[in-house]
């Protein structure tokens, strides 16, 4: 009886991470399936596979023209991840560096987490389905989800929704402070600010997964109506004009991406060394927030002031830049 307990969890935890050949195999093919777009693209996208690493995240970076796209074995051993939430993943990434939909602001370097979440299972993950079908059961709320949107190729829809399920039991083991129980709820609240930096909530990261696989549009709960994607290009060599500051906020204002303020007093002041800001650049001019806005009006705010295409913005993540 307790050989049959043992063997019994080892076979759960067999199907429910990935093995050493999976995690070298999968992303290569991955990037194969998804060889037209890079091509397409003008990145030149490599991958650093790091099995023995106990990290447990997954990242991209661009330098130029250069993409790399970091995968590490711990993240690779969580207890939820499946062959399937590990193309997924992979995808993610991909997208942060190819997707040409809403991305990061100002700098436009990266598309946006929820924009490489939309892409993973609107484009990406479609294309590696094709040639590497998952072969396991839909249940029965994913297959009529597919039916009800009128895909013709039911078996790659469900593929698509089961690693979407998958990806979802991943983001709650690495984010234990949120929950999603139901799979079959998507989040259809509509938020007041577009998500261009930063991560939405499980919840809304599934319901952009569901909304991808089955071809609809990106959801309210992280896109503002109001937003436009950008015709602009993320700019390769850019000196940012910085400087650091500590002064009294005026004319705050909401926006759908964040908020904008001006400066009504600056009490410490000091440009950068390489590419100063200089104070008569920054006085009285309207300063850009994207992202969750934590000042509020008459009080002492501090940070950095970055110019960017001649606009003013308020602590620039520097990956981004």
């Amino acid at each position: 009886m307790y050989k049959a307990i043992l063997i019994s969890l080892f076979s759960l935890s067999s199907f429910a991470s990935i093995s050493e050949a999976d995690f070298n195999n999968i992303p290569k093919q991955v990037l194969e399936s998804m060889s037209n777009e890079i091509t397409q693209s003008g990145l030149n996208i490599k991958l650093n596979l790091n099995w023995e690493s106990q990290t447990k995240n997954a990242g991209a970076n661009r330098k130029g023209n250069n993409g790399l796209i970091n995968l590490y074995g711990g993240y690779a051993r969580i207890s939820e991840m499946t062959k399937e939430s590990f193309a997924q993943t992979t995808c993610h990434e991909l997208g942060h560096l190819i997707s040409n939909g809403y991305k990061v602001m100002p700098t436009l370097k990266y598309a946006s987490e929820s924009e490489a979440d939309y892409f993973a299972t609107k484009t990406c993950l479609k294309k590696y389905f094709l040639k590497y079908p998952s072969n396991r059961a839909a249940s029965n709320w994913q297959i009529e989800k597919c039916r009800e949107t009128g895909i013709e190729n039911l078996t790659l829809c469900t593929d698509l929704l089961i690693a979407s399920r998958d990806s979802l039991k991943v983001d709650q083991s690495l984010t234990p402070g949120q929950t999603w129980k139901d799979y079959t709820a998507l989040d259809l609240t509509k938020t007041d600010r577009t998500l261009y930096n930063g991560y939405a909530t499980v919840g809304c990261r599934y319901t952009s997964y569901i909304h991808g696989a089955l071809g609809l549009d990106r959801p309210s709960c992280w896109l503002n109506e109001k937003s436009k994607v950008s015709n602009e290009s993320y700019i390769t060599d850019y000196d940012y004009p910085e400087a650091m500051y500590v002064g009294d906020i005026k004319e705050l204002k909401k926006t759908y991406f964040g908020c904008t303020f001006k400066l009504k007093s600056i009490s410490f002041f000091r440009e950068s060394v390489l590419s100063p800001l200089g104070m008569g650049e920054v006085s009285e001019e309207e300063i850009n927030v994207y992202g969750n806005c934590k000042l509020t009006e008459e009080s002492t705010s501090s940070g950095t002031i970055s110019l960017y295409r001649n606009k003013l913005y308020y602590n620039l993540e520097a990956r981004d830049k």
